[in-house]
């Protein structure tokens, strides 16, 4: 189970702008870190479906989810952020040998599904983890979750 939530954007960013760039301290100052570009790192949420509460996460694991949540975008950290049905909703399409094919969920060859993801800018892949130990720590004790987390390759 994933905790869905609204998509989330920084303040005063709008759809289509170009990423935030690093602010000088001060104006009077060189700044090494003035015009760059802060990467985009993406943590995929795995959950063990098999494990998991039928009835979905608690209201105490919402809560400290929706704070998490709210101090991650006032540090302007979240991009966006999502929970994803079960897989026994989804569909798995593949490529295979010229040949495509679309397979019915659940994948119960699978241990663990993604549950959800999270995107966020940060100065660097430890300030990604970092958080991502944080979302990690707020599940209640019966949860498995693993989070991969990636850089974003940008163009």
């Amino acid at each position: 189970m994933s905790i869905p939530v609204a998509p989330v954007r920084r303040e005063g960013e709008r759809q289509g702008e170009a990423l935030p760039t690093v602010a000088t301290s001060n104006e009077d100052e060189e700044d090494e870190n003035e015009g760059v570009i802060m990467p985009r790192y993406l943590s995929m949420v795995r959950i063990d479906e098999q494990t998991a509460p039928p009835e979905g996460p608690s209201p105490e694991l919402m809560q400290r989810m929706g704070d998490l949540l709210e101090e991650i975008t006032k540090a302007g950290v979240m991009l966006d952020t999502g929970g994803l049905m079960p897989s026994a909703q989804g569909k798995r399409v593949r490529w295979e040998g010229g040949e495509l094919s679309v397979t019915d969920g659940p994948f119960t060859e699978t241990k663990e599904v993604v549950g959800g993801y999270a995107l966020m800018q940060c100065k660097d892949m430890a300030e990604a983890i970092e958080w991502t130990k944080r979302f990690l720590k707020v599940h209640e004790e019966y949860w498995t979750v693993t989070c991969e987390v990636r850089e974003i390759q940008e163009a």
